[in-house]
């Protein structure tokens, strides 16, 4: 079962719940208008407004990726408009409960709606203008000319006694209301009927090219909007940022959210855009609400601007190569950053960097949704500029030392098997050195703008990165940031207002947080020297926190360099994940571990660890097993290590990595029966059809040896393979071995583990079992589907009428035997005569052939009559 939901099933429940969100705009409008006030109370009608636009966001990111992007695109970007507009109705209304005497900006709470109202008015005119001259989507066209004009009314009801905001909010529930009606009518029929919604053409699919916008789309939205706040400075909208933080707040949840559904959707550098400057918006929001709530003057101190500018700069070089616009808007929240920590909330240098910031997004957000149109003539977007040929060298440069190193296969992202999300432990480290330098405050009592940051980018971040890296099988990594994430979210908070008074809880707290610290340092030994050196400097910080709640004095030197130091060591350690994952392998180093307790750490950085889901992954053990390696490969059961066939020593390797390797003869794996056809008429009639009846399944057929064997190969490596007088064949229902195999031709196949020890039941186990020395590269799938073997079918006197069991694994004999009488049958045979074995003094202990291996015994002894997974 998909993990996510159907798109139109996603489309029609988003329209569903705006079109709810709509109707009580409407009423709460039309009420407005009739009586002069506002039918629900502002903190009430703003929590309502968050709440539904929530949900829409919410059936979007869980909907499968899709074609219609834009469509997606529009729909975040109207949860994200109306959510901004409740954010502000509860601001205002905590402003006048907190504080009675709120005189500080002279601005009503309509007024501090408006930048957003115009960004987001310039944003669906800009879409409005290219779907119509795409000649797409003609209802999506009228719904964007509404919301248009909706916002234009909104603003000029703040200035002027027009009204009619209420008329349009009818109409947009109407219009949302059909869509809901033409998408859920569409998901009812047959796909090949053509939706009410587009009465145009059915256009042919969008290209891949076409379908890797949608972030793009939603990124540089968001920003204009961020951005026009800062615009709105150097005009009489806004007098102060502090008046529409709403904005910023309801930007930054929603880049953040995205962020994570991104994940899901293997969009890898694109996730971490979306994620660091969700933090980052939410963050600067959060700073500004604290400062209001404690009527403190906005400042940003220099840490925070030195955490943010060197976390900005690498991502912005990270991005260039893809995307020098997205490099442009890292370049502004340098400089964003810069001039609130110069000038706090106003400043002209402010005012500039906020208008260079909306301009580039409104240009960046232009050229993405060209892209996504697919129009003929598209706005540039400057990818050309990677290319020139100061960054070629520079590309050529860092794989000439990758070539050098000793390690030239990246693991970051293969030997951990899958999950729903991707990999993300460089946005970890990220979020850890801007917690951790955000943190050095000079000591100023009360002040709480360290709060936001720490707990924004040290708390949120690092939790979410902390659940991914446990979700991906990484126990260690996901210890460590969790762990952290618990720290700075207690300490954040606290720092600021918190006097050391000696107190016995606070100082248990902290000593459990040393022991933690202490364990994960012990733990690091065996993972790099990079995670032993930030594990160490994370404890000293933990300490430091100690000796802070024991009042003891001249800690502060001590302070400042353990955290700058550990600064250093995470911006290096996300560093090397961002290169290592941009060259695809490791340029720079984390070192080896300290102590090697297994393969696995001393020899697996060496291997080559190739992607199970990925076709270049499969091509290249493919292209190994043509050279004449081995590797270790997922199954339909378990994992298994094979050879190609046509590779006489790579099979003899193979076989000989087992102990005690006589008594373990291998298989055969094969992707189609076009591969044996030759050996049609030997193997007789009733054999085929059993073979086409079984094939592909978790079922291996022992039948008899011939010379129709000769054809696969082997050479002198075929006394390795089966016996005497008898071979074991399979099909495996794998589609991407079956791929595998199709193009390497048939495999002989042995178990990925010693003999006498347990099946391999995931890819990590294969080197750890085995060694590098006895396996050249591993395809990486993850836990095994099963936790258990095949079942074995002797077929030696099938054209007897008779089959028996060598062993009863996933498949139960029944059902074997259903399959055979069906063949029996097709062949007019009129009695059916099976034996549990063709040999009597073979038997089977019952009480352990469901779902798993039998005990063979033949004469008192271990029968290994089969071995293969």
């Amino acid at each position: 079962m998909p993990a996510q939901i159907q798109f139109k099933t996603a489309l029609s429940s988003s329209f569903l719940v705006q079109s709810v969100l709509f109707v009580l705009l409407s009423v709460n409008s039309t009420y407005s208008v009739a009586s002069g006030t506002d039918l629900f109370p502002a903190f009430t009608f703003g929590t309502l407004l968050v709440a539904a636009s929530v949900a829409i966001l919410l059936t979007e990111f869980t909907a499968q990726q899709n074609k219609k992007q834009v469509t997606s695109a529009i729909i975040i970007l109207i949860s994200t408009l109306w959510m901004g507009v409740g954010l502000n109705d509860i601001w205002y209304d905590v402003l006048e409960v907190t504080r009675d005497n709120y005189t500080d900006v002279d601005i009503s709470e309509s007024e501090a709606l408006v930048p957003g109202y115009a960004s987001f008015c310039i944003i669906f005119i800009l879409l409005l203008i290219i779907n119509v001259a795409s000649k797409s989507n003609r209802s999506l066209s009228v719904l964007l000319l509404v919301l248009s004009t909706l916002l234009v009314f909104r603003i000029l009801e703040t200035y002027t006694n027009i009204q009619g905001s209420h008329v349009l909010f009818i109409l947009l529930c109407l219009i949302s209301v059909f869509m809901f009606v033409s998408f859920a009518n569409f998901h009812s029929v047959s796909s090949n009927i053509i939706s009410p919604v587009d009465k145009t053409k059915v256009r042919p699919p969008q290209s891949k090219v076409a379908q890797s916008y949608l972030e793009h789309v939603v990124y540089f939205g968001l920003n204009v909007v961020a951005y026009s706040v800062f615009a709105s400075l150097s005009t009489t909208v806004l007098v102060d940022v502090s008046c529409s933080i709403a904005w910023l707040l309801s930007v930054g949840i929603v880049l953040l959210t995205s962020g994570i559904s991104f994940l899901r959707r293997d969009s890898y550098f694109f996730q971490n855009n979306l994620i660091i400057s969700g933090s980052f918006w939410v963050s600067v929001s959060a700073n500004f609400v604290l400062t209001e709530l404690f009527n403190e003057t906005f400042t940003l101190k220099v840490p925070v601007t030195v955490a943010i500018s060197l976390a900005s700069t690498i991502l912005c070089l990270n991005n260039f190569k893809r995307s020098p616009l997205i490099s442009l808007t890292y370049v502004c929240i340098i400089l964003i950053t810069i001039a609130l920590a110069a000038g706090g909330s106003k400043g002209v240098f402010l005012e500039v960097i906020g208008w260079i910031g909306f301009i580039a997004s409104v240009y960046g957000f232009a050229a993405y949704v060209c892209q996504c149109y697919q129009l003929t003539y598209r706005i540039p977007t400057f990818e050309f500029l990677s290319k020139l040929a100061c960054f070629k060298r520079t590309n050529e440069l860092c794989c000439k030392i990758c070539l050098k190193r000793e390690n030239n296969s990246s693991t970051h992202n293969k030997m951990f098997g899958y999950s729903k999300y991707l990999e993300a432990e460089d946005l970890g480290f990220a979020a850890s050195a801007i917690a951790a330098l955000s943190s050095a405050w000079p000591e100023s009592g009360s002040d709480v703008h360290s709060v936001s940051w720490v707990v924004g980018f040290g708390g949120i971040v690092l939790f979410l990165v902390g659940f991914i890296s446990f979700s991906r099988g990484k126990t260690f990594e996901s210890c460590v940031f969790i762990t952290c994430a618990l720290f700075w979210s207690i300490w954040g908070p606290l720092r600021p207002f918190y006097s050391p008074t000696g107190t016995f809880s606070t100082n248990i707290g902290c000593v459990s947080f040393l022991f933690i610290s202490l364990v994960l340092t012990s733990l690091s030994l065996t993972v790099n020297k990079a995670s032993v050196f930030q594990t160490s400097l994370f404890a000293l910080i933990v300490l430091n926190f100690l000796l802070h709640n024991l009042d003891i004095s001249g800690t502060r030197i001590f302070e400042l360099v353990v955290i700058i130091a550990y600064t250093l060591v995470c911006f290096y350690i996300c560093l090397s994940k961002y290169l290592s994952i941009s060259f695809e392998t490791d340029v720079l180093t984390l070192g080896k571990p300290i102590l090697q307790i297994s393969y696995l750490h001393t020899e697996g950085s060496k291997a080559l660890w190739a992607e199970c889901r990925r076709a270049t992954g499969v091509n290249a053990i493919a292209n190994l097993l043509k050279e004449g390696k081995i590797c270790g490969i997922p199954s339909d059961t378990v994992y298994v290590l094979v050879a190609a066939c046509n590779k006489p020593e790579a099979v003899k390797r193979a076989y000989h990595t087992k102990k005690q390797a006589d008594d373990r003869p291998m298989s055969i794996w094969i992707s189609d029966t076009k591969q044996i056809e030759s050996a049609k008429e030997q193997l007789g009639s009733i054999l085929w059809d059993f073979m086409h009846e079984v094939w592909p399944s978790n079922i291996s057929l022992v039948v008899p040896r011939g010379e129709w064997t000769d054809l696969f190969g082997l050479g002198d490596a075929a006394q390795h393979v089966g016996r005497k007088d008898s071979i074991a064949v399979r099909m495996p229902n794998n589609s991407i071995v079956c791929y595998l195999i199709s193009q390497t031709g048939p495999i002989a196949v042995t178990s990925a583990n010693p003999t006498g020890e347990a099946d391999t039941t995931h890819h990590l186990q294969v080197i750890a079992k085995l060694g590098l020395k006895n396996c050249d590269g591993i395809l990486c799938d993850g836990p095994s589907p099963e936790n258990a073997a095949s079942t074995v079918v002797d077929c030696r006197n099938i054209n007897e009428r008779k089959i028996g069991f060598f062993r009863i694994g996933l498949t139960p004999k029944s059902k074997v035997q259903e399959i055979f009488q069906r063949v029996l049958e097709r062949h007019q045979v009129s009695k059916f005569q099976s034996s549990d074995f063709s040999d009597p003094s073979i038997q089977v202990d019952a009480r352990k052939t469901i779902g798993g291996k039998s005990p063979l015994t033949q004469n008192g002894k271990v029968n290994p009559a089969f071995d293969e997974d």
